[in-house]
Order: C-alpha cells, then sequence, then structure tokens
C-alpha cells in the first residue's frame, strides 16, 4: 500500500459521520462514545485519506470484537503505543483496531476505555492541534516529507512519525493544564 498525504478534504467530517451511525448501530449501548481523531479530525490538516475513529467502551471485551466482524469489519492484531517517557501499564495503553473491508470507505477504528490514557490522548492530540496551527502545520510537513521519501515503506514512515508524538506530548500536557482542557471542550462544531 501506498503511503500519501492528501490535502484536507471537507467531506472528513460528514463521512466519520456515516461510520459513526454505523458503528453506533452496531454497538449499542456499549459505544458510550464515538470520536473523530487522527489527522482527518482536525481542519486543515493534510492526512491519509482515512478516518480514524475512536469508541470509548467501559472494557474492552470479546463481544465487541464478535460484533464488529459479524459486520465486516477486520480485526488487526495491535501492540500499545505508549508515548515515550509515560508509564507503560499494559492496560491504560491497550486497545482493539479494526479496519473497513476492503469495497468500504477506509477507515480505522480504535476501541479503547473511556478515560484511560491511550482514550484521553487520541482526543487531546486533535484539540492541541486545532488550537495550535503552527504546530498542525509542522506536522503536516513532516508526514508529506516522509511519504515522499518513504512512499512504499509504512515501516519507516511510522517508525519516525510516531516520535513526533513523543515531542508534542508534553507541549500537549502543558497547554491543556493551562487552557483547562477537558475532553470534548474544543471539539470543532
Amino acid at each position: 500500500m501506498i503511503i500519501e498525504i492528501v490535502p484536507y478534504d471537507s467531506n472528513w467530517p460528514q463521512e466519520f459521520q456515516r461510520l459513526a451511525s454505523d458503528l453506533s448501530n452496531v454497538l449499542g449501548d456499549m459505544a458510550l462514545r464515538i470520536d473523530h481523531i487522527g489527522s482527518t479530525a482536525v481542519q486543515g490538516l493534510a492526512a491519509k485519506d482515512r478516518i480514524d475513529i475512536q469508541v470509548g467502551v467501559d472494557a474492552l471485551q470479546p463481544v465487541l470484537i464478535e460484533r464488529l466482524t459479524c459486520r465486516g469489519f477486520i480485526h488487526l492484531p495491535h501492540l500499545s503505543d505508549v508515548p515515550h517517557g509515560k508509564n507503560p501499564v499494559p492496560e491504560d495503553w491497550r486497545k482493539f483496531v479494526f479496519t473497513c473491508p476492503e469495497n468500504e470507505r477506509p477507515a480505522n477504528i480504535h476501541i479503547r476505555v473511556l478515560d484511560r490514557p491511550n482514550h484521553r490522548f487520541a482526543l487531546l492530540f486533535c484539540d492541541y492541534l486545532r488550537a495550535h496551527p503552527i504546530s498542525r502545520d509542522a506536522y503536516a510537513m513532516i508526514k508529506k516529507e516522509l511519504a515522499k521519501l518513504h512512499p512504499y515503506d509504512s515501516e519507516i514512515y511510522y517508525a519516525i512519525k510516531e516520535p513526533v508524538f513523543d515531542i508534542l506530548y508534553e507541549a500537549m500536557e502543558i497547554w491543556a493544564a493551562n487552557s483547562s482542557w477537558s475532553i470534548g471542550k474544543n471539539e470543532p462544531a
């Protein structure tokens, strides 16, 4: 699969809404909240044309995998991503990851326990980039250059891109503390 970074697409929020509605129907009241996360959730941010969705649940239960795979979503094995310097308590960073079937709109679905550090991190990242256009644009530049240099090597692309989150993490936490940030406070209208 080729890695291609495209300009922000104003249709991404509507495409998220359609996918979120589908996930809500499949998961019912197990989905405590469904959020548009990742680069496609930040207006003006160039990204891969793949919608990232986070579903907050009260526990990572096998029934979630069963319901989503019955609907056709593809369950991917995934290792936890722990920001550098954070306590790697496995339960704080565990998640289920799914993709859409090949004939559907490309998306990644991240199922995380509500209010755990990894759930909070995904929301904070989007809100921080929405509030800081210089950081947003610098992040886009890094992704574009990496995709140009390594369009066919996702291993190198992610090995270089992932530490960018570590660089931003401390600034994000300082901003959150100084702005009285809370989950959902800076979501787009």
